[in-house]
């Protein structure tokens, strides 16, 4: 890949962003070195560290970006208009498109939540955690005013377990690449999120 010398500090921290989960997809995010960065942007690691003072901050910074791209993707989905059960399913069907087309970037969250230490990235992954989870529980909360919901259904466990859903579909996307994160698979998956909080498969039953 030829030099980039003249990129300003906003494009190169952009393009390192994009080279991580690039990455990321190639190979174990743990073993991801600075060095590696460099070497696949065309840079010296100097270059690097004129942008980021530590390993750390890049991680941060991708985290960042992940966080920033999954929020605006899921309010692009809300619509006051649309019933509260039609804004969940849009918004896990376009998480599970995001990820299918950014698939290093479970393998990047999962890498930075089993490090021991406390880190930026952490800190990162679980704010946008707690926000995503604060956008189902609203769904769910304004699906239970509007009779559509299972009033007695536990709003932080719901929460939990779309999010939840989401990432056993992911793990199992390591292990079966063909169909995990299919649209068919993610409205199958939905599919059954759906009867478990929905008023009227719970009468029906």
């Amino acid at each position: 890949m030829p030099r980039s010398n003249n990129l300003t500090s906003i494009e190169r921290k952009k393009r390192t962003v994009k080279t991580v989960i690039e990455l990321c997809q190639e190979i174990e995010p743990a073993s991801i070195t600075t060095a590696i960065i460099a070497k696949r942007m065309g840079v010296t690691q100097g270059a690097l560290f004129r942008h980021f003072p530590s390993k750390d901050a890049i991680w941060e910074e991708v985290t960042l970006w992940v966080s920033q791209q999954v929020l605006a993707l899921l309010d692009q989905k809300l619509t006051g208009a649309a019933q509260p059960l039609t804004n969940l399913e849009s918004m896990y069907l376009a998480h599970i498109k995001f990820i299918s087309q950014y698939p290093g970037i479970p393998r990047l969250i999962f890498s930075q939540l089993h490090k021991l230490q406390t880190s930026p990235a952490q800190k990162t992954i679980g704010s946008l955690m707690e926000t995503y989870q604060e956008r189902v529980k609203q769904q769910i909360l304004r699906g239970i005013k509007l009779g559509v919901i299972e009033p007695n259904v536990n709003i932080n466990s719901a929460a939990s377990m779309f999010l939840g859903t989401i990432q056993g579909t992911v793990v199992k996307s390591f292990i079966q690449t063909e169909d995990a994160l299919s649209a068919k698979s993610a409205k199958s998956m939905f599919e059954i999120y759906r009867r478990g909080i929905e008023l009227n498969s719970h009468n029906e039953a």
